[in-house]
């Protein structure tokens, strides 16, 4: 039943669990709401499940998903869904009971439906379902406990006395009368039928009733479906004044069809635009209880500002209602955003990264980000249906200057690229927006865009349309790619669009004048004729890389795209073994598909023999396809040349090092693959020009299976010298620390011979293993746990001194405070801790510590060395403002860019700074950064919010009023204080 109260039931299911559970840190409680406005896909649910128990059983979860993050986080692939399934299984089996609940199944597609009936179930927890009747489904639960929620007719009439509370025109009719309020309420209880949405409705079309008359016949005319009661509540918003009526037609529409969650500042400013003078007017800003009052109930606010449905049958019935009194829906959007931005001055937006862009998006009011990102989008669904906005044909006739991220890297568009990118088929084929190639960015065309995003509608316009354009043009970038380039690459792997750009640009009229349309070729005359190639074949073009469209897919595509580009290009010219084996080359060094293209290309040409062609190229692709663990291609080549095993690179490196090197964005590889190495005859006991061995890499291997590959490499090789060092003094054990992990590190330290000379070893700048465990910098939300677990494997050595230096004077901790807590703030302070706690560490370097704090470290280590200066029993820590080491801390603090370390100091002095206060403290200052400084802005205004557990919120922004907010009484506690 809609609208009975599930969701408050499982509310409330969810906070019992997890009341009852909290002390049990193997129990875990997680859930998902599903909202048929949110469109989540099945892998984003999947993802929510998983992150709850990662962040609310870590110790548990991490095992499980560590090497499934880190490998994803090196080759930038997206998480699979069958590797989501197999971590939720691991996790959940890893502990003893889990609760699934999930609210809403019934508001999602039906292949989200049946995908989490299959796996919800085998994850081997409690699960619970709430949804409208679903018997189609139930074929996945057969053992399941069917329960039929039934709401309670006293919940409603509990209901009805909370909106008569908070309606004052209903209080003053029924004046507290007993009899008429219980009368009211059964009539409600009796019309909604237990549908708390239903009876929510009614009470607000009661409340335009004027006597107690009036409100029982306005009662007895209520209806009682859900649909019927959204009619009802319609007409009566279409009764209310024609500027309240606009006005909540509006605030519909852009609900309905925003791509994101509107708020309620994006909202607001939305509903101040005028379609007919398009133009915002912040005078016609309306106040948000104004708004949610024109909407009769329908629309409400949850969080603290999103802007949505008051149901998803609200959304479903909202869909069938027209407005024809509004331009159409995408229509208006698209004008709104773009006067949007046109009043931001897009066009003079800086470029010089991605994040610039966003940047300046971000620096306008609400609704410029979303402008930016949903404009063209919304302008596309116009175009489609006819409607586009004259205004937006004449900012894209106009346009030679639009920011956009072109494949990683900033650039500006033209208007026709802005059509093409964004699949504008109609202004293509209209002419009114003509190509400019005098003012296009490094060369691109539109064709260009066209391919890169995959807009195969538009692709075809151009070719029709715009035949000036040049179907062999090179950008002018890195690459000089064409547009068969960029489409055989691109993220959106278009099929249809490689052919028909193949097709139709091969039979555009390049014998009427070829030199035009064809650019000259980097390589020459002698090798086009050579490889078969005509002059204006379009397959023959390189990039300034030397590399054609098919070499492009073999590099950067998968096997399905070099399967098609070889079927194109043997219709028009022969293949022949040289051009495949430079196509092997480039496929070797492909990380994600070069094992299955390999394999491909050597099936459809059985002789292909790359060492008769490149001889040293033979070797360099060899190498590759050992870096990116390509373990059926490492087998061909062996099986071609057993000699390619101990031949070494450039810094004198063999094939076994090449799969433990970081170059690689493919961590993962088995025992197998180390064993075929091993097998083959490789030197284990080799070392590279800077005397790294095998075993060295090894250690350093951020992916392996534990010390696994350690223990396989001792028991082949059992005199390897576990205690080598490289030409820097850098160790076995400095490399598994670096790399953090904590197996690598005890098994290494379990080893004969490691002493405390070993483990305290420094290399040429004075680093140690525990230094770098301290410092090392991998990216990704679990380096903050990884970094923890390899100090505590470190610290548990009774041998281990923390007080080293290295060759800038600084210790461990110190290189500890200075990291940038930007995540897992609570874990990083414990850490800190935990060094503070050693019983190694002198006070020298707590001295030191505090204030390299100030000098150096963030505001989070600075607290917390405050801290321990209260609690450790060290007299040099400094207590009141005139100590000498106050003083010095002060100095330092003055020349940091902001004043945050300043007010740190001071709130010490006078208030102390204990971990678990200063919640929500905001302090304002002049901004001292780079760029204030060399603009001589001086007025922009940098915001620190002080969170529980020492966490920090940094916001830059510009601001037209300066202002200084002290939150800290800095009044003195001191009967007779001191001053500076």
């Amino acid at each position: 039943m809609p609208g009975s109260g599930k969701t408050v039931l499982v509310s409330v299911s969810i906070y019992d669990l997890q009341h009852r559970f909290s002390g049990r840190e193997d129990v875990a409680v997680v859930y998902a709401y599903l909202r048929y406005s949110e469109r989540r896909s099945y892998p984003d649910i999947l993802a929510s499940l998983l992150s709850q128990l990662v962040e609310s059983h870590w110790e548990v979860a991490y095992p499980h998903i560590a090497p499934l993050y880190e490998h994803h986080l090196k080759t930038g692939d997206n998480i699979t869904e069958l590797e989501l399934e197999s971590a939720l299984r691991s996790v959940c089996g890893a502990l003893e009971k889990v609760f699934v609940v999930v609210d809403g199944l019934d508001e999602v597609d039906d292949e989200i439906k049946e995908a989490l009936l299959q796996t919800l179930p085998s994850l081997g927890a409690n699960l619970l379902i709430v949804s409208r009747p679903l018997d189609l489904f139930t074929c996945y639960t057969p053992d399941a406990i069917f329960l039929s929620i039934q709401a309670r007719t006293e919940d409603i009439g509990l209901l009805v006395l909370d909106k008569i509370n908070k309606s004052a025109r209903l209080k003053a009719i029924l004046r507290g009368n007993a009899g008429l309020i219980d009368r009211l309420s059964s009539r409600i209880k009796e019309k909604s039928k237990g549908m708390f949405l239903v009876a929510s409705l009614q009470m607000e079309l009661l409340r335009t009733s004027s006597s107690v008359n009036s409100l029982f016949k306005a009662l007895e005319a209520l209806p009682s479906g859900i649909n019927e009661m959204y009619r009802r509540t319609m007409e009566r918003i279409e009764a209310q004044s024609e500027e309240d009526v606009s006005i909540a037609r509006r605030i519909f529409v852009w609900i309905l069809n925003a791509y994101e969650t509107i708020t309620v500042e994006m909202l607001q400013q939305a509903l101040t635009f005028s379609y007919e003078n398009l133009a915002f007017d912040v005078d016609d800003t309306i106040p948000v209880p104004v708004m949610l009052s024109l909407c009769c109930g329908l629309v409400t606010l949850e969080g603290r500002n999103q802007v949505r449905f008051i149901h998803y049958t609200t959304q479903e019935f909202m869909q069938t209602i027209a407005f024809p009194d509004l331009p159409s829906p995408h229509t208006l959007l698209s004008v709104a955003c773009l006067v949007q931005l046109t009043s931001a001055k897009v066009e003079s937006w800086g470029i010089s990264s991605p994040s610039r862009i966003a940047y300046s998006a971000s620096a306008f009011p609400d609704l410029t980000p979303y402008a930016y990102r949903n404009c063209w989008n919304h302008a596309k669904v116009s175009d489609s249906s006819g409607d586009l906005h004259p205004h937006i044909i004449s900012f894209l006739y106009k346009c030679t200057t639009y920011p956009a991220d072109i494949r990683g890297a900033p650039g500006r568009l033209t208007g026709l690229d802005l059509a093409a990118r964004f699949g504008l088929v109609n202004v293509i084929n209209s002419g009114e927006v003509p190509y400019r190639q005098s003012e296009a960015y490094k060369n691109y065309t539109p064709i260009h865009h066209a391919a890169i995003t995959g807009q195969l509608d538009a692709l075809r316009a151009l070719l029709t349309s715009h035949r000036e354009i040049d179907v062999f043009a090179q950008a002018a970038d890195f690459r000089a790619s064409t547009a068969l380039h960029f489409a055989v690459s691109s993220y959106f792997q278009n099929p249809e669009l490689v052919q028909d750009l193949i097709s139709l640009s091969r039979n555009r009229e390049l014998a009427q004048n070829p030199t035009s349309l064809r650019p000259t070729p980097p390589v020459g005359p002698a090798e086009q004729t050579e490889l078969g190639f005509s002059p204006h074949n379009i397959f023959s073009v390189r990039d300034n890389r030397g590399r054609t469209p098919l070499m492009t897919a073999c590099a950067f595509s998968n096997e399905n795209m070099v399967r098609l580009v070889i079927t194109c290009q043997e219709a028009a010219t022969p293949l022949n073994e040289k051009e495949m084996a430079t196509a092997m080359y480039y496929t070797c060094n492909n990380p994600s598909n070069g094992n299955s293209i390999a394999q491909f290309l050597v099936n459809k040409f059985p002789s292909l023999d790359m060492k008769a062609f490149y001889p040293d190229a033979a070797f360099d692709a060899f190498m590759d396809a050992c870096m990116h663990k390509h373990e059926d291609t490492i087998r061909w080549f062996l099986a071609r040349d057993p000699s390619l095993i101990r031949r070494t690179n450039s810094r004198g490196a063999a094939a076994l090092m090449q799969l433990f090197h970081r170059d690689s964005s493919v961590g993962y590889f088995s025992l197998e693959l180390l064993d075929l190495l091993l097998a083959a005859g490789c030197d284990v006991q080799a070392q590279d020009d800077e005397g790294r061995s095998v075993f060295w890499w090894a250690a350093g291997h951020e992916y392996g299976e534990g010390a696994d590959f350690l223990r396989r490499l001792l028991a082949f090789e059992p005199t390897i010298d576990i205690l080598q060092r490289d030409k820097h003094g850098f160790t076995v054990l400095m490399r598994a620390a670096e790399c953090r992990s904590p197996t690598k590190i005890e098994f290494i330290l379990s080893q004969p011979g490691v002493d405390a000379q070993y483990i305290n070893a420094q290399d040429d700048r004075g680093r140690s293993a525990f230094m770098r465990a301290c410092t090392s910098n991998e990216s990704g939300w679990l380096a903050p746990w990884d970094r923890r677990f390899a100090l505590d494997a470190l610290l548990s050595h009774p041998e281990l001194d923390i007080n080293l230096r290295n060759v800038h004077n600084l210790s461990a901790l110190d290189l500890m405070l200075a990291i940038d807590y930007t995540i897992s703030a609570p874990l990083q302070m414990e850490t800190i801790r935990m060094l503070l706690g050693h019983k190694s560490l002198t006070p020298a370097t707590v001295r030191k510590a505090l204030s390299h704090s100030f000098i150096a470290g963030t505001p989070i280590s600075a607290r917390l060395m405050l801290s321990a200066a209260r609690k450790l029993d060290i007299v040099v820590f400094c207590q009141r403002l005139e100590d000498q080491e106050t003083i010095i801390l002060l100095a330092h603090s003055l020349r940091r860019k902001s004043m945050v370390h300043v007010e740190l100091l001071l709130a010490h002095c006078y208030g102390g700074t204990e971990n678990s206060g200063w919640s929500f403290t905001l302090v304002t200052y002049t901004c001292r950064c780079p760029d204030c400084v060399l603009t001589r802005q001086g007025r922009h205004r940098s915001v620190v919010r002080f969170l529980p557990y020492g966490q920090t919120e940094w916001e830059h922004r510009p601001s037209a009023d300066y202002v200084v907010s002290k939150s800290i009484d800095y009044r003195p506690k001191l009967p007779n204080p001191s001053g500076l």
